[in-house]
């Protein structure tokens, strides 16, 4: 199942943050398996390194981190075509806007966010990373 997973799951792993990182992990470790099929917007990709920077204070840190999730995740093309697509929708975050259009653009099959309610208008299920291992690995 190709899943668009969102900027805050990664980050709990990478900054391992104690109330949401098992999830996320477990998460991750479905992709590992090539039991999902992991995808990021190139949007993301920028931000986690953006923030990764900032957290760790120290650029091959940064570098390293967002290798790892490259090789990981299949990163999916934030065109002017999404971009669009994102603006027409109107939504109160537009990151998350954005998010979606891609996702959209490349069949995704669920959005894994705990920022569920951004997504309120989603044509794609929305799930919290516990939700959706509830509801497909349990």
């Amino acid at each position: 199942m190709k899943v668009l997973v969102d900027t805050n799951v990664i980050l709990d792993v990478c900054f391992e943050r104690a109330e949401f990182q098992d999830d996320a992990k477990k998460i991750f470790a479905l992709i590992e398996q090539k039991k999902l099929k992991g995808c990021i917007s190139s949007t993301v990709a920028t931000d986690i390194y953006y923030m990764a920077r900032k957290q760790f204070k120290n650029k091959e840190k940064a570098l390293w981190t967002i290798t790892r999730i490259s090789q990981l995740f299949k990163i999916l093309k934030a065109d002017e075509k999404s971009i669009k697509q994102a603006i027409a929708l109107h939504w109160s975050d537009f990151e998350d806007s954005v998010q979606y259009a891609v996702a959209k653009r490349s069949h995704v099959k669920a959005i894994i966010t705990r920022n569920t309610k951004d997504y309120a208008h989603s044509h794609i299920p929305v799930y919290t990373p516990k939700e959706f291992l509830e509801l497909t690995y349990s």
